[in-house]
């Protein structure tokens, strides 16, 4: 047994040798395809280094587990000896557990690495959310706050356009009224057409007084001025002064026909030209003349009271226009002023606004830039991601065809060594059935050497 144990034990140690350089060769190339990949790819600093501190943690993973399993198997040949009787099925289902547990190690660092990159895209994607809902509730104040700068330049404009529909009505009211006035100024009683005789002069004004007085009754009711009172008066001095005309008074009823141009003309006759003038149209009217002027002097004082009464009603009538057209500017100015103050508020509200707008604006606009360098940057880094992604997919996928195949020559190259190994143990086992025939053959030979000496001697 001793004589034949050298050669599977030399067999055995071969293919431990063969684990172990299998084993190196899975180590250099983990720890030469990452320096491969920084080379080929043209990424930025930052997502080299993201993905260089993956690849470092599984490359460390890795080479810990196959230093520790260099460091076994080394220990193992160190402690057995040449000649041990260890099974080799023992290390064999050994090494296939070693294999086990570093699939298992990678599979549980690329599940992690998932997951990390999970965790990292929730939170990417929560915080551009929130970005999102703070620039929305920023466009929808700024909205509203649109909407009531423009109310209120809606409603300033309507109040400047009632403003000058008032100031129109106003000044068209100005108008009417001076219009009025100049009228109330150009009207003047037309005299009389004929001259009358001074005989019954004192019975015509006793009745002019009386019809006067009767005329005058309702108007002193109203506010008379004294302008309007000395025109009246005037006026009846004249009719009292008319007469039938004359070949000789017809010039000086005409000139009193006549309406005055001037203010002079309003002037009121002296009296002494009033007597000299009754005393000529006195002397040269006769009876038959002195009767018609009686009744066309009553019919005159007739007209004169209706003129005096049509002139007080005229003259009431304008007061109450004046009353209505100063109610109503009043009115318009009170309106006038409210207006004046609802604009000068919407003004203050306008200019309020506008300075609240301002920072408003700013900081919409410094979030809207750096929502823009967020955005910019989240793409950035969600298309690094995805680069990522899709490198560490290759590699791992890469690595796992690596490693598949590695294990897939590992175990031709156990099944070879399995084989011989089996061929081995037959030739093993042949030869110790050889050996114990032969064995028991010198044993049969030495007891027949023995009997034969026995027998002879």
């Amino acid at each position: 047994m001793t004589e034949t144990s050298p050669g599977a034990d030399e067999e055995l140690r071969t293919w431990r040798i063969r684990a172990l350089q299998a084993e190196a060769e899975v180590r250099s190339l983990k720890r030469t395809r990452p320096l491969q990949g920084e080379s080929e790819t043209s990424r930025p600093a930052d997502t080299r280094r993201e993905t260089s501190r993956v690849d470092f943690g599984m490359q460390t993973e890795l080479v810990e587990t196959v230093d520790e399993f260099h460091a076994e198997a080394r220990e193992r040949l160190r402690s057995s000896p040449v000649g041990s009787d260890s099974s080799p099925l023992s290390e064999i289902e050994e090494l296939r557990q070693q294999l086990k547990q570093r699939d298992t190690a990678i599979v549980q660092l690329q599940a992690d690495s998932h997951r990390e990159h999970q965790s990292k895209q929730r939170k990417a994607v929560e915080q551009q959310q929130m970005y999102l809902e703070e620039l929305r509730e920023m466009t929808q104040r700024a909205e509203s706050l649109m909407d009531q700068l423009r109310k209120s330049k809606k409603s300033g404009r309507e109040l400047q356009a009632a403003r000058e529909a008032a100031r129109d009505e106003f000044l068209t009211a100005r108008c009417e009224l001076q219009e009025c006035q100049a009228q109330l100024r150009r009207q003047v009683f037309v005299p009389s057409q004929s001259t009358e005789p001074s005989a019954g002069r004192e019975e015509a004004e006793a009745a002019l007084g009386d019809s006067a007085g009767e005329a005058l009754d309702p108007w002193r009711g109203g506010k008379p001025t004294e302008d309007a009172v000395s025109r009246i008066l005037q006026q009846m001095d004249k009719a009292l002064l008319d007469g039938p005309p004359a070949d000789g008074s017809r010039a000086l009823g005409a000139s009193l026909r006549l309406p005055p141009s001037s203010p002079e003309a309003e002037r009121p006759v002296p009296e002494g030209n009033q007597l000299k003038i009754t005393s000529s149209a006195t002397s040269a009217a006769s009876p038959q003349d002195q009767k018609d002027s009686d009744e066309v002097l009553l019919l005159k004082l007739d007209v004169n009271a209706v003129r005096v009464a049509a002139e007080l009603e005229k003259e009431k009538l304008i007061s109450e226009h004046c009353d209505q057209l100063d109610d109503l500017v009043k009115q318009h100015d009170k309106e006038r002023r409210k207006l004046q103050n609802e604009l000068t508020e919407l003004r203050s509200k306008q200019l309020c606004s506008e300075a609240r707008e301002k920072p408003l604006q700013e900081i919409r606009a410094h979030f809207e830039k750096q929502v823009a360098e967020v955005k910019y940057g989240l793409v950035a880094q969600i298309a690094d991601i995805h680069e990522q992604k899709r490198m560490q997919n290759g590699q791992a996928e890469q690595e796992m065809a690596l490693l598949k195949k590695d294990l897939e020559r590992c175990q031709a190259e156990l099944a070879a060594s399995q084989q011989e190994l089996r061929k081995l143990v037959l030739l093993y086992e042949k030869e110790q059935q050889e050996l114990q025939d032969l064995r028991q053959q010198h044993s049969s030979g030495d007891s027949k050497t023995l009997i034969l000496g026995e027998s002879t001697g």
